[in-house]
Formats: structure tokens, C-alpha cells, sequence
């Protein structure tokens, strides 16, 4: 959906017209569960969400593919083995499909799709292997985009924080269920020059 430029009024409320009916949507902070990134765990903190009395809710996503990234580094940490829906995120961060991922993993595609979809619960070498390759799939999709080249220092600094290797070595072999992540979009950017536009997500 076009993003509509929002109007200010009174008392911290913005308005924009409904896509689906037309009329006036109220927009305020508020934080928001972000299940359209295909995680359901996921809630972005003090973001603008717009509700219409049809029922419509639209949020204001800053820097979707920043955004995504920063939830990339935040699974890669995480302690415990991956659920499905894990799985299948970084996978498609990497810009890999099920058949690449599972011959990069040494595994079967249908083993692959189990675990995906919560059927089989992923080994521990195999987890770790899921993570790095696909955070070098990450990476590699964002050097070879040349017009983002403040965005790749700014994700270098980054590594330079980050050992992957201690994260790795730190996984626990235990299904403890999705990882609760919270970000708060606006202390992504603090510090940085450069300060992507928003998205809209209906």
C-alpha cells in the first residue's frame, strides 16, 4: 500500500485516510506486535499505529530491512535451539530456498521442512550450522547492494562487537520456544548519519 503522509493534530494524535474504507484513521505510539515479519514474537517499541473504526490497523515499520537485520543479530544470540519459524526467517534473510539451505546444512530438504514447521526439533550442530550460514548469506546479500554503503559500515561496526563464535559455542541443545524480541526502532539509529526512511505495514 502507498504510504500516505500523516497529519498532525492535537494531543500527540496523527490522521491519515483508511485505505480500505476511506475514512480518517487516529494514529498514536504505541508498542506493536510484528507478526508480519513472520515471527510471533517479535513486538517493535513506541512505534506509530494507526487504527480506523472499520477495524483497519496500519503501523509505520522504520527501516524494514535494518529493522529485520537487527532481529537477525538478536536470533543468531539466541541461547536455545531455533523453532521453526526461526529457521525460517534467517533463511530467508540469507536469500536461500529450502532445497539450498537444507544441501548447505548437509540435511534433507524434507528434514529441513520439519524442522521449519515444529515437527522435528533441530540438533544442536545443525542449529548452529543454520545460524552462520545464514548470517553469511545476510551479509553477502547486503555487500552486493554498492548504493548501501554507509548501511555496510554501520553493520561492520557491528561484527566488530558481535563474536559469532562465542554465540555459537553458547547454544544450549534445548527447545525453549520462540525468542521474545523487543526493539525499540528509534535507538537503532542513534549516533548514525544516515536514517532510512519508514514503511507501512497494513
Amino acid at each position: 500500500m502507498p504510504t500516505m503522509t500523516p497529519k498532525k493534530v492535537k494531543d500527540g494524535i496523527v490522521t491519515r485516510k483508511c485505505g480500505e474504507c476511506g475514512h480518517a484513521m487516529e494514529g498514536r505510539r504505541e508498542n506493536y506486535h510484528y507478526t508480519e515479519c513472520g515471527l510471533q514474537s517479535v513486538v517493535l517499541k513506541n512505534i506509530l499505529v494507526f487504527h480506523c473504526e472499520c477495524g483497519a490497523i496500519i503501523a509505520r515499520i522504520p527501516a524494514m530491512a535494518w529493522l529485520h537485520r537487527a532481529i537477525t543479530f538478536s536470533l543468531i544470540r539466541k541461547e536455545s535451539l531455533l523453532s521453526g519459524e526461526e529457521i525460517r526467517f534467517l533463511r530467508k534473510m540469507a536469500g536461500l530456498n529450502g532445497v539450498e539451505l537444507a544441501k548447505a546444512v548437509g540435511a534433507h530438504k524434507a528434514t529441513l521442512s520439519k524442522w521449519e514447521n515444529n515437527a522435528r526439533t533441530i540438533p544442536k550442530n545443525s542449529d548452529a550450522a543454520i545460524r552462520l550460514i545464514c548470517f553469511a548469506g545476510m551479509m553477502q546479500n547486503l555487500l552486493q547492494q554498492k548504493d548501501l554503503v554507509p548501511q555496510i559500515a554501520d553493520e561492520l561496526r557491528q561484527l566488530t562487537v558481535f563474536d559469532i563464535k562465542q554465540a555459537l559455542q553458547e547454544i544450549r541443545g534445548k527447545l525453549e520456544g520462540p525468542k521474545d524480541i523487543r526493539i525499540d526502532p528509534e535507538r537503532m539509529f542513534e549516533g548514525q548519519e544516515v536514517r532510512p526512511v519508514s514503511n507501512s505495514v497494513q
